[in-house]
């Protein structure tokens, strides 16, 4: 279901997106300036490291401190859990959380929210009508552009202690993992990283910046190998993962195949709509997630 907004309406949805949301945020918007409502807002999330925060800015290519403000870009470096990307090609405004959507003319830009005629288009994730697809053709295409296309500004992720045979994470800080913002600011060259070289889904010890991708893919490997150890001692049942539909050992607390699982874990979306039933390898049609991976 889709609706048109503009005005005021149009300004308390965006609010609305980054209020409601419980796993992450993606704010698409060439110029960023905040006013003080906006930080008030975000405020809610800027010390939690539960949800992700997502940000791609463009334009300016050579003064690319005219796109986003230098002082706001310091208050987003003190959340605990940040991705800033810059792409010189953006021109699309698009909101989002892990249930709905805003494409808009609006830039996250204080005076285009007073002074401007701005309007967009609401959307959310509609699994009662599987036609409806644009939620998630709009979620894909932004995958694409954060993980695929923009640069990597500023990374800062949380650090986890694991438990329990890895089945359990314990937060214990966040880390700044890539920073090239003093360079981007002051006009120097600056490393050119893709988000999709980063591998987010290994909890290791506090560094600057990540190992070596050999060293990183060995982390990976025995950080999955651990959790899936834990299921040796009990009977083995053939399962299906819900992403792909390939053969698996049967367990509901894990679903997926290795590749499917490194997709998923990008965003953590616990209630996205996968393709399959866990238990029984048949299409689901949507109606099975991380969530719930078996059919009724």
């Amino acid at each position: 279901m889709s609706n048109f907004l503009t005005g005021d309406e149009l300004e308390n949805k965006l609010t609305d997106i980054i209020w409601n949301a419980k796993k992450h945020i993606v704010i698409i918007s060439p110029f960023i300036k905040l006013d003080k409502h906006m930080k008030d807002v975000l405020d809610k999330i800027k010390s939690t490291h539960e949800i992700s925060v997502f940000i791609v800015f463009g334009k300016n290519e050579e003064y690319k401190y005219k796109s986003f403000n230098e002082e706001d870009f310091q208050f987003f470096k003190e959340f605990k859990n940040i991705t800033i990307l810059y792409n010189k090609n953006l021109h699309a405004k698009h909101y989002c959380n892990e249930n709905e959507g805003l494409i808009t003319s609006l830039n996250l830009y204080g005076y285009s929210m007073v002074n401007n005629v701005e309007y967009g288009v609401h959307f959310s994730k509609n699994l009662l009508n599987p036609l409806d697809k644009l939620f998630e053709e709009t979620e894909a295409f932004t995958y694409d552009l954060v993980y695929k296309q923009s640069e990597v500004v500023f990374l800062k992720k949380p650090q986890f202690k694991s438990k329990l045979m890895g089945l359990q994470k314990v937060y214990q800080q966040s880390a700044i993992l890539f920073d090239e913002s003093d360079n981007l600011f002051n006009g120097y060259n600056y490393e050119s990283k893709k988000l999709s070289e980063f591998d987010l889904e290994v909890e290791t010890v506090i560094e600057k910046k990540y190992s070596t991708k050999p060293e990183r893919e060995k982390n990976v490997i025995q950080v999955y190998n651990k959790k899936k150890e834990s299921y040796d001692s009990t009977i083995r049942q053939t399962g299906y993962c819900i992403r792909t539909g390939v053969e698996i050992d049967f367990n509901p607390a894990r679903p997926f195949c290795y590749n499917a699982y490194r997709s998923w874990v990008q965003f953590e979306n616990y209630d996205y709509p996968e393709n399959y039933c866990h238990k029984t390898g048949q299409p689901s049609n949507g109606k099975t997630s991380m969530a719930n991976p078996i059919l009724d």
